[in-house]
């Protein structure tokens, strides 16, 4: 009789070893980003763990993927608009930072799947059309509706606004 091995499942990597790696090894090397590119993201990685950290009560050490719901990326976007008057185009390539580690995560973690994605949604939601144009909420944000409004064609009177 032969007896097989009982694999167990490979440690998922710590949320630090992903950021590393993020930063590291898929921008720099596979994506070959500009190093203009990876400073942004690197900005905004650090305000958001710094956002993270007070939100939280947490160093950014033992942060997890766990940690970064949606409740908390949507406190990091309000915060950036409202204290320190970022602007949407500032906000959202701060946000496209965060989306780009939790797809490269979602790669690397699948065991977090459930929390990227539920994450991910959020993001795609509040983006609105600057990076999600079906999403199809992209009123949320009143500066990128003031921004995206053109009359109507079918409208006779030009007004601006949806025809529903």
């Amino acid at each position: 009789m032969v007896m097989s091995k009982v694999t167990r499942p490979a440690t998922p990597p710590s949320f630090a070893a992903l950021v590393q790696t993020f930063f590291a090894e898929h921008l720099t090397q596979q994506r070959a980003l500009s190093p203009c590119t990876v400073a942004a993201y690197r900005d905004a990685f650090v305000l958001f763990l710094d956002f993270a950290q007070t939100r939280l009560g947490k160093s950014p050490v033992v942060i997890t993927l766990a940690d970064i719901t949606p409740e908390l990326v949507l406190a990091f976007l309000d915060h950036l608009e409202h204290e320190r008057h970022n602007t949407v185009r500032s906000r959202n390539a701060r946000l496209a930072a965060l989306r780009a580690f939790l797809k490269f995560a979602g790669h690397r973690d699948v065991s977090s799947l459930h929390v990227i994605e539920r994450v991910l949604g959020v993001l795609c939601i509040m983006a609105g059309s600057a990076i999600c144009p079906t999403a199809g909420l992209w009123k949320r944000n009143s500066e990128i509706r003031r921004r995206t409004q053109r009359p109507l064609r079918s409208n006779p009177s030009g007004s601006y606004g949806s025809k529903g």
